[in-house]
């Protein structure tokens, strides 16, 4: 498989997960096509199957902003420390090639993910009516 067949599968495992769910508000396939082409994906596979991923866009090296575009884990290995490994993977890497802030947008209705982030320095920036915006200063990390 390619990673965009890889991707697109794992977002088909978890899209139902996230609320609302992925295909809600946008087609898989253009989802894993762009991911695969644009973002630095961070991925975990075991037994030949991506079963974590997070990706980020680097693509604002004036103002040295990353943005977290996906972070998913298939169900089976959650509280395995996918995740956080792949989200303080994503978190060093940016560091070490002179980004300064990751920020993300989440849905208010992703119960818990606020805190979730939190306890990885994130701080919530501004919030709308169904969004929650988050931000780490990555100079902090270099400390």
């Amino acid at each position: 498989m390619t990673l965009r067949l890889d991707i697109e599968h794992l977002l088909a495992q978890v899209e139902r997960d996230f609320q609302p769910p992925l295909s809600a508000t946008l087609d898989l396939g253009a989802y894993a096509e762009k991911l695969s082409q644009k973002a630095t994906n961070f991925v975990m596979y075991s037994e030949g199957e991506l079963v974590g991923l997070v990706a980020v866009y680097c693509n604002d090296l004036a103002g040295k902003v990353a943005y977290l575009t996906l972070a998913a884990v298939r169900k089976e290995h959650r509280g395995s420390g996918v995740g956080s490994g792949l989200l303080r993977n994503a978190i060093g890497y940016l560091t070490r090639i002179g980004f300064e802030k990751f920020r993300l947008e989440t849905y208010k209705t992703n119960a818990g993910i606020v805190d979730y982030y939190g306890r990885f320095g994130f701080v919530t920036t501004r919030e709308t009516e169904r969004s929650v915006f988050l931000e780490l200063d990555l100079a902090d990390s270099r400390a």
